[in-house]
């Protein structure tokens, strides 16, 4: 074992086996010229990659994780199990990691803190879906910085639930299902974008779903060519969504979804949450609302100082003047009411 506080350098090469770290400071470096030169290779001896117990600080840098060999007659054969999984309050620390070949989850962790910079997911061309990128529950802080995923083969790139204090920076994400689920979570999305490549299956950018309490910043980022860029369904809690300066084009079924929300909570422009606006909707299909309500009780949602696709706003935007149900959308202010005086008047 390792003692406490080291760093490991690991040269170039393939190696078939685990990594069980447990309550202690380690960094384990990959001595390679690239992220796929050192490469831990679990698939042939079962169970996760690395398994992780805090408390502790690891940090891994410059290497890959792999998850399965070649099968000629089925394509790649991918590993059942986790490439990494961190509990018990482990500050997790990922530089320059490539993740491929893995079914269930890139990273699954409970607790602690987590920091990824420059993350590549290549799932290298195989037949089954997969289901998580980043699993993170109960996180108090965490960054993510750079994450490229452009292969569209995994369900839920980034998947929160009940964390604190986390930045999302600078990603790329190609979405399955979702680019980003999101439960109860203090979350900020900056300079990101989402697209789908529309290839049958419903492609949404971002999701937040079920009840709790959210704290939702998304700004400077675009959503490409989705079903649904931003998908709100939550039956209740204390929620605040704040977007500004984003852009949504190119939407297959819907810009913004806004469903069964119960509280006032959503802010595109305007209202008490201080988002300056600047989205930009550019729906190319007339047809395709850039803003839909459905089934919501919440007071009016404010979306001053926006774009969208057709300067018939109304008739890309589903509220209560569509359905006497939903809430209304206040895209424009009041026009300044013009008095006119008489000559009499004038000299009083």
């Amino acid at each position: 074992a390792a003692p406490d506080g080291v760093t490991i350098m690991v040269e170039a090469g393939r190696y078939n086996e685990h990594l069980d770290i447990g309550n202690r400071t380690v960094r384990i470096v990959g001595t390679g010229s690239t992220n796929t030169d050192t490469v831990i290779h679990y698939r042939d001896i079962g169970g996760e990659g690395i398994l992780i117990h805090g408390p502790g600080r690891v940090e891994f840098e410059n290497m890959g994780l792999n998850g399965g060999d070649f099968w000629p007659v089925l394509g790649y054969y991918n590993s059942s199990a986790r490439s990494l999984e961190a509990y018990n309050n482990v500050d997790l620390v990922l530089n320059n990691i490539d993740f491929t070949r893995i079914v269930v989850a890139k990273v699954q962790q409970e607790g602690g803190t987590f920091t990824a910079n420059d993350i590549t997911m290549d799932t290298d061309g195989s037949l089954s879906p997969r289901d998580y990128g980043f699993y993170l529950t109960a996180v108090t802080n965490a960054v993510i910085n750079r994450l490229v995923q452009t292969k569209g083969e995994i369900d839920h790139t980034i998947q929160l639930y009940g964390c604190a204090n986390v930045q999302i920076n600078d990603c790329i994400i190609r979405s399955k299902k979702d680019g980003m689920r999101i439960y109860s979570s203090e979350v900020t999305i900056s300079n990101c974008f989402f697209y789908g490549v529309n290839e049958g299956s419903p492609e949404y950018g971002l999701r937040l779903v079920a009840s709790g309490t959210n704290h939702i910043i998304i700004q400077n980022t675009s959503f490409s060519n989705l079903n649904q860029a931003v998908y709100f369904l939550n039956i209740d809690g204390e929620n605040d969504v704040r977007m500004e300066n984003n852009h949504i084009e190119n939407s297959r079924d819907i810009g913004i979804y806004i469903q069964d929300i119960a509280d006032d909570c959503i802010d595109l422009g305007g209202g008490y949450m201080g988002s300056k606006g600047g989205n930009i909707f550019s729906n190319t299909n007339s047809l395709i609302p850039d803003l839909l309500l459905a089934n919501s009780t919440i007071n009016d949602i404010f979306a001053l100082d926006n774009t969208w696709s057709s300067t018939n706003i109304e008739s890309v935007i589903y509220d209560r003047n569509d359905d006497p149900a939903p809430p209304r959308v206040i895209y424009k202010r009041p026009e300044a009411e013009t008095v006119s005086l008489s000559p009499a008047s004038k000299h009083v």
